[in-house]
């Protein structure tokens, strides 16, 4: 996802979910400008950032296009419920002020009367009251922690040492029993804790210039910038995995409790190689590789010799993401005076649009995986409709996106395994990206929180599952100390672990994950399902007498009536390329409605594609997922079997929101006219 870790994320996406799909055309992008280079490293003041993209506009009153296509792919503050919600989930969405907090209150109404497993969660939250509260400084969010200000904390790998110290408790999440430790705060440290998610550096053979782009300087080879496709160069790419120092990374970041990475593929899963090639430091071949490069400026001299500047970016508040940049830079200008690197911080939001725009020439970003299957991994990294995919020279994509379709398809075990090792070495020999690190994570909470278990297929924090002892500071909130923020508040739009972690405290999905499982699920709003001998068609049961905050009760209608709304909103870099490759076989809706034309190659702009494409593509989608509110059912049918599909039901994507409240907030009306 992206879970972009934006986490992101989470992405599960058994890229189908990702964010975590096959060739479809290049996304209308946002006009934004990079920030003006300054001339030494840190945050610029104000980044210039130009009006965001705006939503697809529906056609004139003389237009034969259907106005659905009003919906389609908006900008996040465009979007209806950019900062609205209305979901079924334990707790409502009190205020969302961007940039401060995120406040939320008891649902006191909530649906679920039984334990979903021994010792869960049931009736009303245990908890009245929950907070997110940015605080992106790590010595003010660590302040307010020791202060008790804070029941959980972000903490990043780098500061572990630190809270280590006052930690009075050692912990196992797995069956929760303590020992002493070696700090005398109040403080319960829980370590070793295996994620499915990973963050990594991409180079962008593919950035784009619209509107201006002060990431790349000059925008040309001439000691000033670099030129928009400068990661085409496989010598450029080589270079850059030669300049970076593992061996540090892991050891100032993770405090040596990681591995680095050699692929897309983390370990352990079908599709790892633990004996695939990997790149080390190694300044002289980066010296090499820079002098082997093919790029010449005008005037005819070598890339070493003219040299280039480029602006490096992390959100803020990331301090991990920062220490990679600085490397980065740190061992680049090393190896030539003539190579200048910036790096600068900039806020989540304004990461994430400027990182969806594709205007970064260099970037750090983290994938949750959506699902727990190599195509979830794959396809966001290496995929030209993956989320990350700008990252693949143009003239290796179509043999990376045959190479993912095939493995994909193969269902033998041992040759889908070598398919994908075939795919890691194939990184490797071109060096796509830089592979970082798969790291243990370790988590840290007051000793009055109780109900602690951890899942690593949350998109975040799920304050459903804890309680607070009596003697607990502020015993009926709980206060989650955190950095970065949400980038939409939408469950069709949002595809980042910040907004991930709100939306699935608000609303809830088909299934759950059990407990801290992430390959098992237990009934939520689908109280069970059915799959046909075929394994192309799922029809769940929606469960009876759940109530939306708002007071709708939900039905069968509703479920149907989110996803087929997020399918035709499919916004760019979005989660919905998760569903439509099983369902239609294709990446976007754009691509449907242009096959559904009978067009060769998908437009960039959908108003380009005939009314008659555009309609049956809605159409598609209508007879692909349907409802029988007298059943209480829900149908999908697939076009193809698609083994993780239960596993994309328990994401945030998959959530019931009232039909009639989303139109009433000026959302899809549900037709195909």
């Amino acid at each position: 996802m992206n879970k972009v870790f934006t986490l992101a994320v989470l992405t599960i996406v058994l890229a189908a979910l990702a964010a975590g799909c096959a060739g479809g055309a290049q996304p209308t992008l946002a006009p934004t400008n990079a920030p003006a280079p300054q001339p030494t490293t840190g945050a610029p003041s104000q980044p210039t950032v130009g009006a965001p993209a705006q939503p697809t506009q529906a056609p004139n009153e003389s237009s034969a296009l259907p106005k659905w296509i009003k919906w389609h792919d908006p900008a996040a503050e465009a979007d209806e419920l950019f900062n609205k919600a209305n979901g079924t989930g334990p707790y409502k969405l009190v205020k969302w002020t961007p940039g401060e907090s995120v406040e939320f209150v008891r649902n006191d109404d909530y649906w679920l009367k039984q334990p979903a497993w021994e010792g869960g969660p049931s009736g009303p939250a245990q908890i009245a009251h929950a907070i997110i509260k940015e605080i992106d400084e790590w010595g003010t969010r660590f302040a307010a922690f020791q202060a008790g200000d804070g029941d959980y904390v972000t903490v990043n790998p780098e500061f572990w040492p630190q809270v280590d110290a006052i930690s009075s408790k050692d912990c196992d999440a797995a069956t929760g029993e303590c020992k002493p430790f070696t700090g005398t705060a109040k403080i319960d440290r829980y370590r070793g804790l295996a994620q499915t998610s990973a963050t990594d550096v991409l180079m962008n053979a593919n950035i784009n210039t619209a509107g201006g782009n002060n990431y790349i300087g000059s925008g040309a080879l001439d000691g000033n910038g670099i030129p928009p496709d400068f990661f085409n160069d496989v010598h450029v790419h080589k270079a850059f995995n030669y300049c970076f120092d593992w061996d540090t990374y892991i050891k100032d970041v993770w405090q040596g409790e990681a591995e680095q990475r050699n692929g897309a593929v983390i370990n352990p899963m079908l599709g790892y190689n633990p004996q695939g090639p990997h790149y080390s430091l190694d300044l002289d071949k980066c010296a090499e590789e820079f002098k082997a490069s093919t790029w010449k400026s005008a005037d005819g001299k070598s890339l070493w010799d003219t040299g280039f500047y480029m602006q490096l970016t992390f959100n803020s508040g990331n301090t991990s993401r920062q220490i990679i940049d600085e490397i980065i830079k740190t061992n680049v200008e090393k190896v030539n005076p003539n190579f200048k690197i910036e790096v600068y911080a900039l806020p989540w939001p304004v990461f994430l649009k400027e990182r969806t725009a594709q205007k970064f020439p260099v970037y750090t970003i983290g994938w949750g995986e959506d699902y727990h299957d190599p195509h979830n991994w794959v396809v966001p990294y290496l995929a030209s409709y993956g989320t990350y995919g700008s990252g693949v020279p143009k003239d290796l994509q179509p043999q990376m996106d045959e190479m993912i379709a095939k493995a994909a398809a193969e269902t033998d075990p041992k040759k889908r395994e070598q398919l994908y090792f075939d795919i890691q070495k194939f990184t490797y020999d071109n060096a796509i990206h830089i592979w970082l690190a798969q790291g243990l994570t370790r988590r840290y909470y007051q000793d009055w929180v109780t109900g602690i278990y951890y899942n690593p297929s949350y998109s975040d924090q799920w304050f459903y599952q804890y309680s607070k002892k009596p003697d607990a500071k502020n015993p009926d909130t709980f206060i989650y100390l955190n950095f970065g923020d949400a980038e939409s508040l939408d469950p069709n739009w949002s595809y980042e672990s910040f907004g991930g972690g709100v939306i699935q405290n608000i609303y809830d999905p088909l299934v759950w994950f059990k407990k801290d499982s992430i390959t098992e699920f237990v009934p939520w709003l689908a109280e069970k399902w059915d799959i046909s001998p075929d394994g192309k068609t799922y029809t769940f049961t929606i469960r009876k007498g759940v109530k939306f905050h708002e007071g709708q009760e939900l039905k069968a209608s509703d479920i149907a009536y989110t996803l087929q709304r997020g399918l035709l909103q499919d916004r760019t870099d979005g989660p919905q390329n998760l569903y439509m490759q099983p369902l239609f076989g294709v990446p976007s809706i754009k691509d449907l409605a242009a096959k559904e034309a009978g067009l060769n190659e998908t437009p960039a702009n959908i108003q380009d594609i005939p009314a008659e494409g555009l309609i049956a593509a809605c159409k598609d989608v209508q007879n692909a997922i349907k409802a029988d509110d007298t059943n209480n059912t829900v149908t999908m049918t697939l076009n193809r079997p698609f083994a993780p599909w239960i596993n994309l039901m328990a994401g945030y994507w998959s959530v019931g929101m009232s039909k009639e409240w989303v139109i009433a907030q000026g959302g899809w009306d549900g037709t195909c006219d």
